[in-house]
């Protein structure tokens, strides 16, 4: 497989946008500083895993006996964090429930992973909001991509105003 990167990946969405006309929002060039702290913060890979990247609930089946995941378009090689954090603010999940997640995951749970899956949170609302944006131009669904978008792109803004931001940039740089 390929590998992934949610960063490369809101860049590439952007640049698709605009050659299909998309209009962006006034806040863009503070949305590209932010993701540029928040991947600044992560650093580089330095060991990629095998990853699912969009695990929504409609891409897992219980048949009552074991859970499928489907829909494995985007997997690649990547950031654990990401599926973490994609799955944590996919599924809507609280502070505990983050780190019970994160106990299952590593048997532990500590600061700098807390942190990391909060930044990866953030990561998969930009994604999530920069592929809405593109799908506004490329698709032929009957959705309302536009309020998808902004859903996105404004639940990251309202995330990134925190204290908690911060501490959460700190404590991955410091680890």
């Amino acid at each position: 497989p390929g590998t992934f990167s949610p960063f490369e990946t809101v860049r590439d969405y952007h640049t698709k946008a605009l050659q299909h006309g998309v209009a962006f929002p006034d806040t863009l060039p503070q949305v590209y500083a932010l993701m540029e702290q928040i991947e600044e913060a992560i650093g580089p890979l330095d060991q990629p895993r095998p990853c699912h990247n969009d695990l929504l609930a409609s891409n897992f089946i219980d048949d009552g006996d074991r859970i499928w995941i489907l829909d494995w378009e985007y997997a690649a090689m990547g950031d654990m964090f990401f599926d973490l954090g994609n799955f944590a603010v996919n599924q809507e999940l609280n502070e505990e429930q983050c780190e019970e997640l994160l106990r299952y995951y590593f048997g532990e749970v500590r600061d700098a992973d807390l942190a990391h899956l909060h930044l990866m949170r953030l990561g998969s609302d930009l994604r999530e909001s920069f592929w809405g944006f593109l799908q506004m131009r490329v698709s032929e669904l009957d959705f309302d991509y536009h309020e998808y978008a902004h859903h996105h792109l404004e639940r990251f803004l309202q995330n990134v105003v925190t204290p908690e931001f911060t501490r959460c940039l700190r404590d991955v740089r410091n680890s």
